[in-house]
């Protein structure tokens, strides 16, 4: 982080989380301003359920606290992004829901920011999951849908899209069509030279994403996505999805499809593809670690790697 990071701002810490990862943004740019390599980490799907001390070993919520750990041993990280579902949470009881999010919030402050060198803390941020919508405070304790993320200024944001609340998202049009217009709005007042990263929990239904069909945008939504990413091919980067967890690839590292409009390459988050939250002790933990090159603000993804727990 930048020297203006004083110890004494400890009470941003008791803010939302994407606010607290927004701000540390903010304060971290004229540092990461001056940086032509940097990396964005996404991860997803950690299903994390209420635990106490006797039911953490092994569990999901455990083993990513152990990748976060990971995570902080590499240079240049600009911010890490869960992709949604942090929580498995009670479809009929948002108060149980609402208590496994804030253990998950509370265990990545433990993990990213208590006695942690202001120099090497890294930002997180969240999107919403369909799990996630178990929760009836989920705004208040993470933050807005659909938000933009400035991850490098005037260079790079990161669009946390939000895709609904059911196993193929929204169950109308409309919704989605107004999450699409309302991160339009937002994007018109960005730099010219902005480009952007799309994070969506749920992927469109494109590509070899066809097969799973009941974990994918159905018909509708995703021929409004492709709308949407054919009009702003130029400045789309790349696409990161989450959510399925049993999709048959050897390596996450490559991107399950590439949109001929643009050649914008889509991403699964390889924790979301090996993900079993019903057998914690064998659960895989990955995520993606997204290398970025810029020259005078202009950026290029260099390589995409994966981190294994």
């Amino acid at each position: 982080m930048s020297n203006s990071y004083k110890k004494s701002d400890s009470s941003l810490f008791t803010k939302k989380i994407n606010y607290i990862g927004k701000k540390l943004l903010e304060t971290n740019q004229n540092s990461i301003r001056h940086n032509n390599f940097f990396s964005v980490i996404f991860i997803s799907d950690t299903h994390s359920q209420q635990l106490d001390e006797h039911t953490k070993k092994n569990s999901s919520l455990e083993q990513y606290c152990l990748l976060l750990k990971k995570i902080k041993l590499y240079e240049n990280i600009t911010c890490i992004v869960h992709g949604g579902d942090a929580i498995h949470g009670f479809a009929n009881n948002p108060i149980k829901s609402n208590t496994q999010l804030k253990q998950f919030i509370a265990s990545t402050k433990n993990e990213l920011y208590e006695n942690t060198n202001p120099l090497k803390i890294i930002p997180f941020v969240m999107n919403e999951g369909n799990h996630d919508y178990t929760c009836n405070n989920f705004n208040k304790l993470v933050g807005e849908n659909s938000d933009i993320i400035k991850a490098k200024r005037h260079c790079l944001d990161i669009i946390l899209l939000y895709t609904g609340y059911m196993h193929n998202g929204f169950s109308d049009l409309t919704s989605f069509k107004k999450q699409l217009s309302y991160v339009e709005n937002k994007i018109k007042k960005e730099h010219k030279m902005v480009k952007f990263i799309i994070d969506m929990h749920i992927p469109p239904q494109i590509g070899a994403f066809v097969k799973y069909s009941n974990h994918t945008l159905n018909s509708e939504l995703t021929t409004e996505f492709i709308k949407f990413i054919n009009k702003y091919q130029s400045r789309i980067i790349s696409v990161t999805t989450h959510h399925i967890h049993n999709f048959n690839t050897s390596d996450f590292s490559l991107p399950v499809y590439i949109h001929p409009e643009g050649n914008i390459p889509i991403y699964l988050t390889s924790s979301g593809g090996n993900k079993d939250s019903n057998k914690h002790s064998k659960s895989q933990c990955k995520c993606l670690k997204m290398n970025f090159v810029t020259d005078k603000n202009k950026i290029n993804l260099k390589d995409v790697e994966e981190i294994v727990l």
